[in-house]
This record gives structure tokens, C-alpha cells and sequence, in this order.
């Protein structure tokens, strides 16, 4: 049995002296000969990793010596053990161009004018396969990625005793990618890859891989997803009690919707929605949709309500300049305000209440005598505030009364 030896990849090393005997355009890489058997001297062997080169060829020059000269190419034939397999010559020219090149080794004589020489090169025509795929059905959580690679094998054989030797075709690199957006890259034979961020559109995975030969091969399948994802806007995400939040949703492939929206009560509305809150605190909204093939995903957004508040000013000067011209409490979160304010002398100049509603438009008292045409004179006046905040705060008369100044 043959003994096999592996080639050193020795990259833009080849000596000079055999580059200028036996030459290949457009090859890939080239590598030199370690034959098993000693044969000296060592040899070329010229990868071409496309196979579609147009017109794949061998040049041959005479080392030495006057032209023209004779040349005569054979063949290497595994059966011979042998270059026997004559397969193409040319006549009294300075150089030959052997056109049509196949894989294999090729010896070519040089003769003329009293000289004599051979030369030997080898040429391999890399034949890479590589193919990506999901590995198995696809998966709600996450993609798994199944490469393969096979790049194929060359010998070639010591001229002196047949010996084989086997050309080094491993990998060298992998990388797979997401459309051009490189997501991985190893060394190791073991191809596979498990990817977690999920693609919500259909995207294309490809796997490109380089072997010890320079040759960069590469396989892509189009990924159709069925991820599900939850996904919502919430606006505003904060305020005064009562807040209405008003929901946009934004999920993908979902066809089952459960809302929780933290404060004991849920919605199977699909898609977007209203919510209101009416008690100060911070909760918590939770989407989880489902798509149609059973995949799960969930959404949390924090929602805040302030908490009741009432603070009551002392001045205010409504004289239209558009500063301070209203008597109003800073509130926050009420349910319910009743404000009375009275002269020096204890008749009554203005008064609101609210009940349930918003106080958002309620500019406050603007300095006039129960809402008529009549200016309020500058100088003292008493309040008696009371109120309920929405999360049942009370605000008591006997704390919230006091002296205001008016002035113009």
C-alpha cells in the first residue's frame, strides 16, 4: 500500500528557476512537491480553484539553450505509474502554450539544437463543496445553522517510484453571514452555529468558507421566519391620575393578544388600544402575543401615575401680562377640588368645584368678582381649599385655607 504524505502550503514561495520553466495563468495558489520517494528536484503543483478559467493552459520556456526547440507534453497515467499518455507537442517555437489543461501531471521534453531537458508540473482543479441549511425544522427561539464542507482531494505521485502524495485541502476559515453582515467566523470542521437574534423578515444565510488551498467557496439559503415578537409604544408612559395611555402596537406575526396592564385587569384586544389609570403608582404593562404556529413572545413597558398632590400659591397679579394673571393650586393626580375664596369683609368672590373631571383646563380664579366684568380690589383675600386626590388622599379645609395677595 502507497504511502500518503501531505503538502506544506507554502504560499508565494515557489522558488523563481521553476516559475520560469512551467508556468499556469490565472492558477490560484501554487504549492511545491514534497515527493515521498525523494524526487529531486521538486516540482510545482498549480491549484485552480474556478474550473470555468477560459482556456486553462500550461506555458512552458527552455532554461537554457538556443530556440527554437521541439516540445513534447505527456500525461501522467495512474495505471502506467508513468508520464506515458502523449497529449500534445510543437515544433521549432521559443516557447510553448499547452491549451485545454485537465487535472493531472504533466511531464514536457524540451529538445533542439543539442539540447535536451524535461519538466514536470502538477495541476489540481478544485471541486469544493459547500452547502448551508437549517438543522432540522425551524425553531421559535432561535435559527440553527448546518454547514458542510467537502473540498475534495488531489495527489499527485513521485516520478521515480509512483509513490502518492495527498495535497492538503482542509479548511482553514468559516464564516457564516446574515445577507452581508458577518455573524461568525471559526476554524474548527465543525460547521453548525446556533443564532439568537431572531430575524423578523426573510433574510438570507450564507456560508463562505476557505481551504489550505486559497480557494474561497460559499453556499446561501433563504431563511422564511416564524418568530413571533411582541412589540408596542405606550404614550405617555407617565402623568396625573387619571392617565389615559394610548397603546400602538407594533408586533410582528402575532395573532393571539394578552394584555396585562399590571393593575388587575387584561385585554384579548389585537392590536392597538386605550388604557386608563386611575390610582397613582407604577405598574407594569405586559403584552404576550402568540403566532399561528404557537410561538410565544413578551413585551413589558413601566407605566407611572403620580402620586396626589395640592399646593396652594399666596399672590397672583392678573393684570394681563400673561404672568401670574390666574390664582390657581399646583395639583397633581385630584379626583375631586372645591375652592372658595372671600373677601376681607367674608363675602364670596370666586368659587370652583370639580368633581371627576380633569382639572387640566381650569385656568383658576383670574381676579374678578364671581365670574362677572367686576375687577376684584388689590388687597387680602381668604381661601378654604378641600380636595381628594385619586389615591384618596384628603385634603382637609382646616390645612388648605389661608391669606392670598391680589395685586395690579
Amino acid at each position: 500500500m502507497n504511502r500518503l504524505a501531505l503538502l506544506i502550503f507554502i504560499p508565494l514561495l515557489i522558488p523563481s528557476y521553476l516559475d520560469a520553466q512551467i508556468v499556469a495563468p490565472g492558477r490560484s495558489s501554487a504549492f511545491i512537491t514534497q515527493y515521498p520517494g525523494g524526487h529531486s528536484p521538486n516540482d510545482s503543483v498549480f491549484v485552480f480553484c474556478d474550473a470555468d478559467i477560459p482556456f486553462l493552459r500550461l506555458e512552458a520556456d527552455a532554461p537554457g539553450g538556443v530556440p527554437p526547440y521541439n516540445f513534447e507534453w505527456h500525461r501522467w497515467s495512474s495505471a502506467d505509474g508513468d508520464f506515458t499518455e502523449a497529449v500534445h507537442s510543437e515544433t521549432d517555437v521559443g516557447r510553448s502554450v499547452f491549451a485545454g489543461v485537465e487535472e493531472g501531471g504533466y511531464r514536457v521534453t524540451i529538445s533542439g539544437s543539442g539540447y535536451d531537458t524535461t519538466l514536470i508540473a502538477w495541476v489540481h482543479i478544485a471541486e469544493t463543496e459547500v452547502s448551508a441549511s437549517l438543522s432540522g425544522p425551524p425553531l421559535c427561539y432561535e435559527v440553527r445553522l448546518a454547514g458542510q464542507f467537502d473540498p475534495g482531494g488531489f495527489s499527485y505521485y513521485d516520478p521515480g517510484n509512483g509513490q502518492e502524495a495527498a495535497l492538503t485541502t482542509s479548511l482553514k476559515e468559516y464564516s457564516w453571514y446574515i445577507d452581508d453582515n458577518r455573524i461568525t467566523t471559526g476554524t474548527t470542521d465543525f460547521l453548525n452555529y446556533t443564532y439568537y437574534i431572531l430575524p423578523y423578515e426573510d433574510v438570507y444565510f450564507t456560508l463562505r468558507v476557505t481551504d489550505r488551498r486559497g480557494c474561497v467557496s460559499e453556499s446561501s439559503f433563504l431563511y422564511e421566519p416564524l418568530h413571533v415578537k411582541a412589540d408596542f409604544t405606550v404614550e405617555p408612559a407617565s402623568g396625573e391620575a387619571p392617565l389615559e395611555v394610548v397603546i400602538t402596537d407594533n408586533s410582528i406575526r402575532a395573532v393571539n393578544y394578552t394584555w396585562d396592564f399590571g393593575n388587575d385587569t387584561t385585554s384579548a384586544t389585537a392590536g392597538s388600544l386605550t388604557h386608563t389609570y386611575y390610582r397613582p403608582g407604577t405598574y407594569t404593562l405586559t403584552l404576550t402575543v402568540e403566532s399561528e404556529n404557537l410561538c410565544v413572545a413578551t413585551m413589558v413597558e413601566t407605566i407611572t401615575v403620580d402620586d396626589s398632590g395640592l399646593d396652594v400659591p399666596n399672590v397672583f397679579t392678573p393684570n394681563g401680562d400673561g404672568v401670574n394673571d390666574y390664582f390657581r393650586p399646583e395639583t397633581s393626580s385630584l379626583r375631586m377640588i372645591d375652592m372658595q375664596i372671600f373677601s376681607r369683609t367674608g363675602a364670596p368672590v370666586y368659587s370652583f368645584r370639580s368633581d371627576g373631571e380633569r382639572l387640566d383646563d381650569w385656568k383658576g380664579w383670574d381676579g374678578t368678582i364671581n365670574n362677572s366684568s367686576r375687577e376684584a380690589s388689590p388687597g387680602v383675600y381668604f381661601y378654604i381649599i378641600r380636595a381628594l386626590g385619586w389615591d384618596d388622599i384628603f385634603y382637609e379645609p382646616k390645612e388648605y385655607r389661608g391669606f392670598l395677595y391680589l395685586f395690579r
